[in-house]
């Protein structure tokens, strides 16, 4: 983000957007988005497919990777604070993967390779909008640290990444 906030509204709440944060609106998530007044924003999405990082539907990397996110109706929106050491680290790899150059062969595997360790670096953290309040099934297999909430993957539907940056891509 160059300058202003951007908001994400959810059914579970509001969450501001301000320069150099991020995160990821999971799958099916109703939501909206609004920038504070007075204020112009620019934002970098990746909006893609779950089958991009786990392959075929019902694969292990599927059910041991994607699912303990996608499949968590508590997990509606992961914000990501550039003040905090570790989410710095995977907004600095969110960065990155936008600075790939499309043109460039092998772009796509780069992409995805990429998606693939921030992915993993959200599967790592502890989150704390995963609340224990609704009754939970844990998959036979599926681990997921950090995570206190875990579902079968129901419905399949694209979760995009937000990526705001203050400043130009490298």
């Amino acid at each position: 983000m160059y300058s202003g906030s951007m908001v994400y509204e959810t059914p579970q709440g509001t969450q501001t957007f301000g320069p150099g944060s991020g995160g990821l609106v999971n799958a099916n998530v109703l939501h909206s988005t609004r920038n504070l007044p007075g204020t112009k924003v620019v934002s970098w999405i990746h909006l893609f497919e779950p089958s991009l990082l786990g392959g075929s539907v019902g694969s292990r990397i599927e059910q041991k990777y994607l699912a303990p996110i996608t499949a968590n109706p508590a997990l509606e929106l992961l914000a990501l604070d550039p003040a905090d050491p570790d989410q710095a680290a995977l907004l600095e790899k969110l960065r990155d993967s936008f600075a790939l150059d499309e043109n460039e062969f092998g772009y796509e595997l780069r992409l995805r390779a990429a998606l693939g360790e921030i992915w993993l670096g959200l599967l790592a953290l502890p989150r704390p909008e995963a609340r224990p309040g609704a009754e939970c099934e844990q998959p036979e297999g599926l681990y997921a640290p950090g995570l206190l909430c875990h579902r079968r993957l129901l419905k399949r539907h694209s979760p995009f990444i937000i990526r705001t940056q203050t400043g130009p891509l490298l």
